[in-house]
């Protein structure tokens, strides 16, 4: 071990995980990674000349179940959808695995018919593993987080909205026959593309869902509720054109998933108890097309509470906007038909 800037704790489950891994490999420790709303620590090492992740976690934490995102992790590294994994250990929370030098998704090219057909099988291969462990339900998780938010947050009434219509969507979608082993968290920090290939990293949430989830995830966070390429992406995931059902479900989970990260993303904005938007503040903010777009020219910075409260209020409102359409109303009753 040399240059090492980390902790003599974490230096020592570092060098646990290299030995266990490795032998008794010398290991470099070359920076700790930053990105993503995990709380685990990643720290960049190289053995041998080949570079890898050490992923830290704290596995008493409140929430964290890391014998069911260790097991998901697994069976998806095998099937080179995550990283390799060389190491791991519940009861400590270490985990090593290949590190993967990710190039800008925009290099993708995600509106292209091919490479979206390609995202979509590569989710679609995902959902054909073995069985994932079972997790509490994900319309009972966002009632818990409620309750660990705010009171402001709590008694916002685009909150309460939200989350009645979070209930009255669990119920329409509860269908036992579309649970699927999924990771249940795509977003840009969690994907990856090395030039060549897709991979998924931070497993926490995965567990047997909806694959409606993973798709509607996708479209919040890549495709910013665009109804051509959201209709695209579906017809490449099911190789076929979808039914009314399949349509509806698709619709009605991301209105689900929009309502799922806007009281994340409200959550995490309110931990150090900063000022609510104003309600004029609220009802003045852009389109989350428009926000995107504020985004990518740095005038918005989602890792920052502001504009993580503002995305947040911005799901919400997109969400309870479509439960006011027609197309709604046709979703719903194409599920009780």
């Amino acid at each position: 071990m040399t240059n090492v800037s980390a902790n003599s704790t974490r230096q020592q489950k570092i060098d646990d995980a290299v030995k266990t891994a490795f032998g008794n490999a010398a290991w470099t420790y070359e920076e700790q990674l930053t990105g993503g709303l995990s709380t685990a620590n990643l720290h960049k090492i190289t053995v041998n000349g080949n570079t890898y992740v050490v992923r830290i976690g704290e596995p008493n934490r409140a929430y964290h179940q890391l014998d069911r995102e260790y097991t998901a992790m697994a069976l998806a590294a095998r099937h080179q959808i995550a990283p390799a994994i060389y190491y791991a250990d519940r009861q400590t929370g270490v985990l090593m695995m290949d590190f993967i030098a990710g190039q800008s998704l925009a290099s993708f090219h995600f509106g292209d018919p091919q490479q979206l057909e390609r995202f979509a099988q590569f989710i679609h291969k995902l959902h054909q593993l073995p069985a994932f462990p079972e997790d509490t339900p994900f319309s009972e998780k966002l009632d818990g987080l409620l309750a660990l938010c705010v009171s402001d947050v709590q008694a916002n009434d685009l909150v309460q909205q939200g989350m009645t219509l979070k209930s009255d969507l669990a119920r329409l979608l509860a269908d036992e026959e579309d649970k699927r082993p999924s990771h249940a968290d795509i977003n840009p920090t969690n994907l990856l593309f090395d030039g060549t290939r897709l991979w998924l990293i931070d497993w926490a949430s995965a567990t047997q869902q909806s694959f409606y989830f993973d798709l509607a995830s996708a479209s919040l966070f890549f495709f910013y509720q665009n109804d051509a390429i959201n209709d695209a992406f579906l017809r490449a995931y099911l190789k076929r054109p979808s039914t009314p059902v399949e349509t509806a479900k698709y619709f009605l989970m991301r209105l689900f998933v929009s309502i799922y990260y806007g009281l994340i993303f409200l959550y995490l904005s309110t931990q150090n108890k900063p000022q609510l938007l104003s309600q004029a503040e609220v009802d003045t903010l852009p389109e989350h097309s428009h926000f995107m777009l504020l985004v990518g020219d740095g005038k918005e910075n989602v890792a920052t509470p502001r504009s993580q409260q503002k995305l947040g209020f911005i799901y919400l409102k997109t969400a309870l906007a479509s439960a006011q359409t027609s197309r709604f109303i046709q979703a719903v009753t194409a599920l009780h038909n």
